[in-house]
């Protein structure tokens, strides 16, 4: 390694503080930061075992370092005198935790909210090429939804488009399952009362994250049946804005979600508790858990939760964010 044909650069770029402050282009790294340069060094051949090295805890602010060839920060330690560090400097760049870069990478990741129109792609463009599958995730992730357009009306084309985005989860109605109106239904979904705005699956401790819906056949004697979306997170930052109080109690209250029905050919009797709003450590809002027909008994401080549930439910009912 060029140590010394290294320090030109090294002094323009990149320092390390007396005071254990670790900075690269005037990007700050404080003592607590630049400490876990030790434990995140990518020499994988010599990075200590995360369990049992626990005295690699102790002080690991690096006792030099040298920016090398321009891409890589060389570091030592002190008392490891045959260790050499590396870590990519576009690693620092993507791990840096000062308020500023905090906050543009906030900006960067936020969800857009309210959609005035609907994200579309055709079938074709997401099957002909790689820019055209990859449009479809950035619309999933950026908007929450995207209606493919053109797709054709045959059974399994659902399951040919979601294979490629990732494995599908199992559930107790199978891999894939086609909802038709029955004179006798065993499930709301297969009768033809109009359904609410809802999430699936949230009897399961970890619901499928996407969920795709196909419309094989409707006939133009058919009423209604038409899917509604509805922008949730706008919804619960009206409650927020409206009546925070009961919005803390939907954050802190779970909920009881279940299934419970032995009279089918797999019986099941499943439960979980979760709030109806989940948040991040940043107070924001990630998740919404909404499905009032399969809700059940609650545990604790029912009184608030309801008093908080029917203004949620009002809002959801007349939202315009649909």
């Amino acid at each position: 390694m060029k140590w010394r044909s290294a320090c030109s650069s090294f002094a323009r770029h990149f320092r390390l503080i007396s005071t254990g402050i670790l900075q690269y282009n005037r990007l700050t790294y404080n003592p607590n930061q630049a400490f876990w340069t030790r434990n995140l060094c990518q020499q994988l051949s010599v990075k200590p075992n995360q369990i049992a090295s626990s005295q690699h805890l102790i002080d690991e602010t690096p006792s030099t370092c040298i920016l090398c060839d321009g891409n890589d920060v060389i570091l030592r330690w002190q008392g490891e005198e045959d260790h050499i560090g590396r870590i990519s400097c576009q690693f620092l760049l993507n791990h840096n935790y000062s308020d500023d870069a905090l906050s543009e990478k906030n900006q960067q990741t936020r969800i857009n909210t309210y959609m005035t129109n609907l994200p579309r792609l055709s079938y074709e463009e997401i099957n002909t090429s790689q820019e055209g599958f990859r449009n479809l995730l950035t619309k999933i992730v950026e908007y929450g939804c995207c209606l493919i357009q053109g797709t054709p009306a045959k059974s399994g084309t659902v399951k040919q488009i979601c294979e490629k985005i990732a494995p599908i989860q199992r559930t107790v109605y199978g891999t894939i399952f086609d909802v038709i109106a029955k004179p006798e239904p065993i499930n709301i979904a297969y009768s033809t009362v109009n359904l609410g705005y809802h999430m699936d699956l949230l009897h399961y401790e970890s619901p499928p994250g996407i969920q795709a819906l196909h419309c094989i056949s409707f006939d133009k004697c058919v009423t209604g049946g038409e899917s509604m979306l509805l922008d949730s997170f706008l919804a619960a930052e009206e409650l927020r804005k409206e009546f925070p109080n009961d919005f803390d109690t939907l954050v802190r209250v779970p909920a009881t979600f279940q299934k419970i029905h032995f009279k089918r050919d797999y019986p099941v009797d499943m439960r979980y508790q979760r709030p109806h709003i989940a948040l991040n450590h940043n107070q924001e809002v990630i998740a919404v858990h909404w499905n009032p027909p399969i809700e059940g008994p609650l545990s604790d401080d029912v009184e608030r939760y309801y008093e908080a549930y029917k203004k949620f439910a009002n809002i959801i009912g007349n939202s315009p964010y649909e």
